[in-house]
């Protein structure tokens, strides 16, 4: 599964939880994302692609946006 592939479906799961399409480069938080929509998407990933984020894999200073978060998916690969 490419980069691209994984963001389109992590846009897709977080247009599902608070029901407005950010772009894959977009800042989370200045786009509105607050902490429990984070969790949320978190665990909408986990479930997508069926891996486990350890703690040190969810720092919020390195997950800024949705392609911050599928190169994290896809190390996880």
């Amino acid at each position: 599964m490419s980069k691209n592939e994984i963001c389109e479906k992590i846009i897709e799961i977080l247009d599902d939880i608070i029901g407005v399409r950010i772009e894959a480069n977009d800042d989370l938080k200045l786009n509105g994302i607050d902490s429990l929509s984070i969790v949320n998407l978190i665990v909408g990933v986990e479930e997508e692609f069926k891996i486990i984020f350890s703690d040190d894999d969810l720092n919020p200073d390195i997950l800024k946006t949705i392609y911050d978060i599928a190169c994290l998916v896809e190390k996880h690969l």
